[in-house]
């Protein structure tokens, strides 16, 4: 497998620059997943939403399965504090 470096862009990133079109949008709001999707979702934990200027809804979930979501983390790299978004 090629080396990656600083000028390299992976698959899986241009996915999020063509497909997804995160690159760029703007988070309007934060919310908690509904119980609604929850029992949609068959997820027994409401996990953080990432809501978008486009409408577009970002979420985590536990495995590439969706078995369950999961937490969003937030990490500053110049003073190594992080910040967790938990699910509950």
């Amino acid at each position: 497998m090629p080396t990656k470096t600083k000028d390299t862009i992976d698959s899986r990133q241009q996915y999020f620059i063509d497909k997804a079109k995160l690159v760029g949008r703007t988070i309007k709001s934060i919310r908690y997943i509904t119980p609604n999707e929850l029992e949609n979702m068959g997820w027994s934990k409401a996990g953080p939403v990432l809501v978008l200027d486009n409408g577009v809804e970002v979420f985590v979930q536990c495995d590439d399965e969706a078995n369950d979501s999961g937490v969003l983390v937030a990490f500053n790299p110049k003073d190594g504090k992080e910040a967790i978004l938990p699910s509950f």
